[in-house]
């Protein structure tokens, strides 16, 4: 028979996996799993089942379980057991759904996340997602197998207020990446400040040294980090990364000021829908309301240009000229193409 040891370790595995609050275990069930799954030649005896239970509802009660232990009782007997994860199932759904949907995080390895994720909640609920995990390419390319690793070194700098180096990638015509910069092997040196999930990818917000604006820059496509000894460059005293990024249409950072244009009726659910409930709009008329953003120039002008068609009366002028020239150049371009 195994050790004691074991046996507590293999009772709270079980209950993990096979127990929730639809389900529960009692003693005999929870030896006869235990014999199954890690082999043993015949199984636990109920007593000795009792007297770790008893053991993990005493760490249960500290909060030393990853978990809560409950019992059920019915006529004043206790006929089973389960454990609550600390996470609700709503939630480790929405954690395994972003796993799942995301595009640079390789099947092999979204099936190992997924797996951690879901280890409250057994293998059945795991094995939900094993149809949308195969829609997944396995050609898909594994560039961002530091992408992990980068995060572990980006953060560590940010705690330690430390600059880093690393090589930031972009795509070459055969869908390679390589580095973006010619200097310096494609090195270059930022202050980071923070990391952000946002638009479906995750990003650092810096300042590189040879640059005077702040910029958001895609985790995935950075490669080889190290951290430097030098100090960051502090940001202000006032600055508010919330305030900041909540209205970045595009993740290019720059200086944020504001930004107003005017908007057909026909565009209200889009704004509300992009900006958030809170965004300032001041009706015109039956027909037309302004939107007033706080963000950068670099930000909104190609979600301006995206709907173009119902925007007008941009400013300040020079987002304004921006656009127009945007707009003359493409029409040049077009119609250059006819002939």
């Amino acid at each position: 028979m195994e050790n004691n040891r074991s046996l507590i370790l293999y009772i709270y595995h079980v209950l993990t996996q096979h127990s929730n609050t639809e389900r529960y275990l009692n003693a005999s069930q929870i030896s006869r799993y235990i014999k199954e799954e890690f082999n043993l030649v015949e199984e636990p005896n109920r007593k000795t089942i009792y007297s770790h239970l008893k053991q993990l509802k005493e760490l249960s009660d500290l909060g030393l379980l990853n978990g809560e232990l409950l019992s059920v009782e019915q006529n004043n007997k206790v006929v089973g057991h389960y454990i609550i994860p600390d996470f609700t199932k709503s939630e480790i759904k929405l954690l395994c759904d972003a796993v799942a949907s995301s595009r640079f995080i390789s099947k092999t390895y979204s099936k190992e996340l997924i797996s951690k994720l879901s280890a409250s909640y057994g293998k059945e609920f795991a094995n939900k997602y094993n149809h949308i995990l195969e829609s997944k390419s396995n050609n898909h390319r594994t560039y961002n197998a530091d992408f992990f690793d980068s995060i572990e070194e980006l953060s560590d700098a940010i705690e330690k207020h430390k600059k880093v180096t690393f090589q930031y990638l972009q795509y070459d015509l055969n869908k390679n990446l390589e580095p973006k910069y010619t200097e310096n092997n494609g090195y270059i040196t930022v202050s980071p400040y923070y990391l952000i999930w946002a638009i479906n990818h995750y990003y650092l917000f810096c300042k590189p040294v040879t640059k005077d604006e702040r910029r958001f820059l895609r985790v995935d496509k950075i490669r080889n980090v190290v951290i430097s000894e030098d100090k960051i460059e502090p940001l202000p005293a006032h600055f508010n990364i919330h305030d900041y990024s909540r209205n970045q249409a595009f993740m290019f950072g720059g200086e944020n000021e504001t930004i107003r244009f005017r908007c057909q009726m026909r565009m209200l659910g889009q704004v509300i829908d992009f900006f958030g409930e809170d965004v300032s709009i001041k009706p015109l008329d039956q027909e037309f309301f302004e939107v007033t953003v706080f963000t950068s120039i670099d930000s909104i002008k190609y979600w301006v240009l995206q709907y173009i068609t119902a925007i007008d009366q941009i400013r300040p002028v020079k987002l304004r000229n921006i656009i127009a020239d945007y707009l003359e150049d493409a029409i040049a371009r077009i119609n250059h193409a006819d002939k």
